[in-house]
């Protein structure tokens, strides 16, 4: 009856964070139906996202383009439109697996491999989005020109790639992560451009509102989008005038009404990635892979009556979810969410160990321990994880603070 309860307890608290991840921020009616009805551009609705293309001639340039966290696909139709009908880009927004693009990295793979007529590829995203778009660029240089990055920044280094790159951001966007932004700024090469939009917020690189964390813009939406769509027509102009006469391409001349243009800076002491990787090769991230196998790991060692195996297994899930959370940054850090599910385990672990009876000795403690497949044994093993949890979490928080170099 406990075990049947665990589950219908975990299961249930999975379905709500689907349901929550799976309930993403739409673009307004009027804004989808805008570009719908837009003669200069041909949309096509695509296995859950969209391709707008231009409505005449043929397009030798491509985009493909990640969405923000738990945002659709169709929030971006307005913002990105332009791009078809003026600068005769054919863009690709895929729907991303939870609304998520760190579960989505190698979107853009496919979609590459699916359309040889195009001659340049342009990956780039919004926010989370951005950064996973950065990410597939870095490990498959040879598939893409360049990087398109709107409220986001590049995990990743990519300074040596050969690849062409825009940063854009509002000044009243509060909810980019400033430091991130400001410190992964030399990961991008050395001629990168970096745009700053004067009264833009996070969610107006989109048609949608209801932005965790968000600020009022100062601008309305078409203004923040019309002041966008200058800058990236001339970026991927400049682009292709670059390409057209063999030059390798350089930050865009010039400026834009509302918008401030500066080179970035060339990285200093930063080392560039040597890793090879081959064009066919997208990597994602680790976690979810973690999160099966450490519920995986501690049912082994229930069955097996190994409690560093159980524990650790259990340390591992959690470890995991923190990992998540903070990677697309609905934490700022992971140790307090570490800590937090360590407290959680510990209190479940113990209710569950006193719901069978079992008395608090160390006599019959040791003797749980030792037989395993128990109920009782569970309730042991998710408090002894629980605890260790708390305790490196305690250890990470301290060695952050310390400055040391450390991972969830």
């Amino acid at each position: 009856m406990i075990v049947v309860t665990i589950l219908l307890v975990a299961g249930f608290g999975l379905e709500l964070a689907v349901t929550y991840f799976d309930t993403p921020h739409h673009g307004t009616d009027a804004s989808i139906e805008r570009v719908e009805a837009d003669p200069s551009v041909e949309v096509e609705r695509l296995g859950g996202g969209y391709v707008m293309r231009p409505a005449e001639g043929e397009s030798a340039i491509g985009l493909v383009f990640y969405p923000g966290g738990r945002v659709h696909p169709d929030a971006y139709l307005a913002s990105l439109a332009p791009l078809a009908s003026r600068a005769d880009v054919t863009i690709f927004v895929p729907k991303m697996p939870l609304n998520l693009a760190i579960f989505g990295q190698g979107a853009a793979g496919p979609i590459v491999r699916d359309h040889p007529e195009v001659d340049t590829w342009y990956v780039g995203g919004h926010s989370l989005g951005g950064a996973m778009a950065c990410r597939y660029a870095g490990n498959n240089p040879n598939r893409v020109d360049g990087v398109l990055l709107l409220a986001s920044y590049c995990d990743r280094n990519v300074s040596d790639a050969s690849l062409r790159a825009l940063s854009v951001t509002g000044t009243a966007d509060r909810v980019l992560n400033r430091d991130r932004y400001r410190a992964t700024r030399s990961n991008l090469p050395a001629d990168a451009q970096f745009v700053t939009i004067r009264g833009m917020n996070h969610s107006q690189f989109g048609s949608y509102t209801g932005q965790r964390g968000g600020a009022p813009a100062r601008i309305d939406f078409d203004t923040a989008h019309d002041r966008l769509v200058e800058v990236l027509v001339s970026w991927v102009e400049k682009g292709t005038r670059d390409r057209a006469v063999g030059r390798i391409s350089s930050p865009v001349a010039g400026s834009v009404a509302a918008v401030n243009l500066s080179r970035a800076r060339p990285s200093t002491g930063v080392m560039a990635d040597e890793t090879e990787l081959s064009a066919g090769f997208s990597k994602s991230s680790p976690w979810p892979l973690f999160v099966a196998i450490g519920l995986a790991i501690s049912e082994v060692g229930v069955v097996m009556a190994l409690l560093p195996v159980t524990a650790g297994g259990l340390l591992l899930f959690v470890g995991s979810i923190a990992g998540i959370l903070a990677e697309t940054e609905y934490v700022d850090s992971p140790w307090p969410l570490l800590a937090g599910l360590g407290v959680v385990l510990v209190a479940l672990g113990a209710v569950i160990y006193w719901y069978t009876g079992a008395p608090f000795s160390v006599e019959v403690v040791i003797e749980t321990l030792e037989f395993g497949r128990t109920v009782a044994y569970r309730g042991l093993a998710i408090v002894t994880a629980g605890i260790v949890s708390v305790a490196v979490a305690i250890g990470g928080w301290i060695a952050k603070a310390s400055g040391a170099p450390v991972e969830p």
